[in-house]
């Protein structure tokens, strides 16, 4: 289904493209991840029943948190060819790291940490006490 979701927003990029310019490729890209987002939860939904409810609560804000995401990195999109690779690596690092500390602190990833941690932490002891 990705590829044909993909080889899709290609195909009507193009026109979006000469139309919008950039913003066209970009809206297109958004519908499509959107799109593709509505089908995996239809198919969560289908596979797990109620067994596996989801906050769609969450989803709403994944949308939110993406939409300002765009909306603040539009001026640099327009303006990052004439920048140094420097100034690019380094907007680019700022906006990577400003996700993902706000992903961390919205969606409550703390969770999948310690669950993580717990899982790994009995295998670091055991190696660590082995005699020596």
């Amino acid at each position: 289904m990705t590829p044909i979701a993909y080889g899709s927003m290609l195909l009507l990029s193009i026109p979006a493209m000469l139309w919008l310019g950039l913003p066209g490729m970009l809206i297109t890209w958004g519908a499509t991840e959107l799109v593709q987002l509505v089908y995996l939860l239809q198919l969560n939904r289908r596979l797990f029943g109620r067994e596996a409810e989801l906050n769609y609560r969450l989803v709403g804000i994944l949308m939110l948190f993406l939409v300002v995401g765009t909306v603040a990195c539009i001026w640099p999109v327009f303006h990052i060819a004439a920048m140094s690779l420097l100034k690019q690596a380094l907007i680019a690092s700022a906006v990577t790291l400003i996700s993902l500390a706000l992903s961390y602190w919205i969606f409550g990833v703390d969770e999948v940490r310690t669950l993580l941690w717990q899982r790994l932490r009995p295998a670091r002891i055991a190696v660590g006490d082995a005699p020596q």
